[in-house]
C-alpha cells in the first residue's frame, strides 16, 4: 500500500515541479533582464563638449560634427532612437571611427535587437579601444543574443577583469553561465553582484531561481519569502517570486 502511494505521488510531484519551472521560465525567460552597458565614453560625452576626432577635420567639419552629435544626443536622451540613429550614421559617414557615435550606434542596435550589427560596431571599437570594459561588455551581450554562449562568457570575463565594480556585468555573466548549465559559475557571479549591491531583490530572485534549478527548493523558498516580505505590492518582481513558492 505504501509503495503504491509513493509510486503514485512521485510522478505527481515531478509534474508539479516541472509546471512551476515552466511558469517561472515563462516569466523569467533566458535573457530577460540582461543589461546593456551604458557606462561608455558616449555617456560622458553628453555632459562635456566633444572635441575628439579620429581623423583630422577642418574647423568647419568639426563644428558640423559637433552640432550633429549634440542633436543626436538630445534625440537619444529623449528615446527617439530612430532619429538619433540617422544622425550618428551621418557623423560616421564624415568620420568613420568617431568613437562616441559608434558607441551610441552599437547601443541602439542592441536596443533594436540587431545583435549582428551591434557586434560589428563593437568589434570595430575594440580594435582601437581594447581596454574599454563597456565596449567589451556590450560585445558580449551581442554575442549572447546570437546564442554564442562560449564567446559571450569569455568576453564578459575580459570586461570584468578590467572593471570588477559593476554588479550588472556579473549578473549578465551569471545568466550566460546559467544557460551553459554551469551553475557553480552562475552562483559565484550572483554572490559577487550581491556583495556589490546587497539590497537588490532582482539579484536575489535570480539567486532563488538558480537554487530552484539545482533542486535546492528550501533555499529558493527562503529567499523568495524574504523578497515578498520587503518588495512593494506593485513591484513587477512579486508575480515572479510567487511562482517559486
Amino acid at each position: 500500500m505504501i509503495y503504491w502511494i509513493f509510486s503514485f505521488l512521485t510522478p505527481v510531484l515531478a509534474g508539479l515541479i516541472f509546471w512551476r519551472r515552466y511558469k517561472y521560465n515563462r516569466l523569467l525567460s533566458s535573457g530577460r533582464g540582461m543589461i546593456i552597458d551604458e557606462s561608455s565614453s558616449a555617456q560622458q560625452a553628453a555632459e562635456e563638449q566633444v572635441n575628439t576626432f579620429s581623423k583630422i577635420l577642418n574647423s568647419t567639419e568639426k563644428l558640423e560634427v559637433n552640432s550633429l552629435f549634440r542633436s543626436a544626443e538630445s534625440l537619444f536622451a529623449a528615446d527617439e532612437i530612430d532619429g538619433a540613429e540617422r544622425l550618428y550614421i551621418q557623423i560616421i559617414a564624415r568620420d568613420e571611427n568617431h568613437k562616441e557615435s559608434n558607441a551610441r550606434l552599437g547601443l541602439i542596435y542592441l536596443k533594436k535587437e540587431l545583435p549582428l550589427k551591434s557586434e560589428a560596431v563593437y568589434r570595430k571599437l575594440i580594435v582601437f579601444h581594447e581596454n574599454e570594459p563597456s565596449y567589451l561588455s556590450n560585445l558580449a551581450l551581442a554575442l549572447y543574443l546570437q546564442k554564442r554562449l562560449g564567446e559571450a562568457r569569455d568576453i564578459y570575463l575580459q570586461a570584468i577583469s578590467l572593471d570588477v565594480k559593476r554588479p550588472q556585468r556579473h549578473m549578465n555573466l551569471a545568466q550566460v553561465y546559467r544557460d551553459l548549465e554551469d551553475y557553480e559559475g552562475a552562483l559565484k557571479c550572483v554572490d559577487t553582484a550581491l556583495d556589490l549591491e546587497p539590497q537588490n531583490n532582482e539579484y536575489r530572485l535570480f539567486l532563488a531561481q538558480l537554487y530552484f534549478d539545482i533542486n535546492q527548493f528550501e533555499d529558493a523558498k527562503t529567499i523568495t519569502q524574504n523578497i515578498l516580505k520587503h518588495e512593494p505590492s506593485e513591484s513587477d518582481l512579486r508575480p515572479m517570486a510567487r511562482v517559486l513558492l
